[in-house]
């Protein structure tokens, strides 16, 4: 459970979610913040930093395009463009919609798309050696 207080100073009820920068952030009730006697209260919220890290290190582990602090420009790029690519050839509309407007065959846009997702951003640029 992790404890915050929202830009205005108001707190959301107990069960309440809200969304804020791609993360669900949990609020607790106004009785509980406000009570300076609890001293479980800044370890709870160390627990809950390091947890969400742990969470966000899962994601990244299981999931390839999510990236990391790490990932470089070209790298973020690349995985980019193979999602939409597979997200286009897992959707038969768009698929069809790319047959029609290209005037080829749906075998020949999905060969092209597959073909695409090698290279999406051209070569790979050189490393620099440190």
């Amino acid at each position: 459970m992790l404890f915050c207080v929202d830009r205005r100073r108001t707190v959301q009820p107990y069960n309440s979610f809200r969304r804020e920068r791609g993360v669900y952030v949990r609020f607790a009730s106004r009785q509980h913040i406000c009570d300076s006697q609890n001293s479980n209260f800044s370890k709870t919220i160390m627990g809950d930093r390091y947890n969400i890290h742990s969470q966000l290190e899962h994601l990244q582990s299981k999931y390839i395009g999510t990236g990391h602090a790490d990932t470089g420009r070209y790298e973020w790029l690349v995985n980019q463009h193979r999602d939409s690519y597979a997200s286009y050839m897992g959707h038969f509309d768009v698929l069809n919609f790319f047959a029609v407007v290209e005037n080829e065959t749906k075998a020949r846009v999905r060969f092209n798309l597959m073909e695409k997702m090698l290279q999406p951003c051209g070569p790979p640029p050189e490393k620099a050696d440190e």
